[in-house]
């Protein structure tokens, strides 16, 4: 069974930034903690982000009824993010780790990955929900360590992906058994 021993969220929205001012939840599933401000709904710029959230993964088993999932193991597995900037270049980066985790049929010793990346000026419109013809830059990379998927055995992955506008470029390179 899921079972939460600590739910906490203080959610307030000042002007055109939501502040979250305590984020934590503990269960025997996880952790979760983070706090801080977003500026997402600012198109002025007056306002600026700071917000960062850790969530980190003790096991799946008591989520394995629940969802029907097949069965899990986890070592660890921790996923941070953070968001810092104003509205018109908003800095976003994402990262997560996992050491030994089984699942089902597919397994791995490690896996990092990990995204940053910028909206800038115009990009999204809150306002009126658009995209804009100005991009965002964005960075993307993962590698993978001793992996199993079924019959596949992969002892090394490696892989990215950088946008920056309308250039786009994708780099990867495995050795698998």
């Amino acid at each position: 069974s899921l079972e939460a021993d600590t739910a906490v969220c203080r959610v307030s929205i000042a002007g055109r930034t939501i502040q979250v001012d305590t984020l934590l939840v503990r269960s025997n599933v996880g952790v979760v903690a983070g706090g801080g401000s977003l500026a997402i709904l600012d198109t002025t710029g007056e306002s600026v982000s700071a917000f960062s959230a850790t969530a980190i993964l003790r096991s799946l088993k008591p989520l394995e009824h629940l969802f029907d999932l097949p069965s899990t193991e986890v070592d660890s597995m921790k996923l941070t993010c953070t968001a810092a900037g104003t509205a018109q270049n908003t800095l976003i980066a994402a990262n997560v780790a996992v050491r030994s985790a089984v699942f089902g049929s597919y397994s791995v010793s490690s896996l990092d990955a990990g995204a940053t990346g910028s909206f800038h000026s115009g990009f999204f419109t809150w306002a009126d929900l658009e995209t804009t013809r100005e991009a965002a830059a964005w960075t993307a990379g993962v590698t993978v360590q001793d992996a199993q998927v079924e019959d596949l055995e992969v002892t090394s992955w490696e892989a990215t992906l950088t946008s920056d506008g309308n250039r786009h470029e994708i780099r990867s390179s495995a050795t698998i058994a």
